[in-house]
């Protein structure tokens, strides 16, 4: 018999997170057309990708839609790949 969890939820920074959620909420704006959140240690990092995302102002956009995360927040553009957004929080 196993046991454990069957949804995706993480826990980061104590609060549990379901990056599903963030997924789904990025894939909704117009300039995304792929999206994934993965859990690096202690933080969470997003990954979307599109024609003219603007780290900022997705970001900006994603934070009006979920609620605050606990902690700090960072974000990095790879600028190495100009379609391309990460961030931690």
């Amino acid at each position: 018999m196993f046991a454990g969890r069957v949804d995706e939820q993480i826990k980061v920074n104590g609060y549990r997170v379901e990056p599903g959620e963030i997924e789904s909420v990025l894939l909704s704006h117009n300039d995304v057309v792929g999206a994934a959140v993965i859990a690096t240690g202690s933080a969470l990092a997003a990954f979307a990708v599109g024609d003219a995302v603007d780290t900022a102002e997705l970001r900006a956009w994603l934070d009006s839609r979920l609620p605050p995360s606990p902690g700090s927040r960072h974000d990095h553009a790879d600028r190495s790949d100009p379609v391309a957004a990460q961030w931690e929080a």
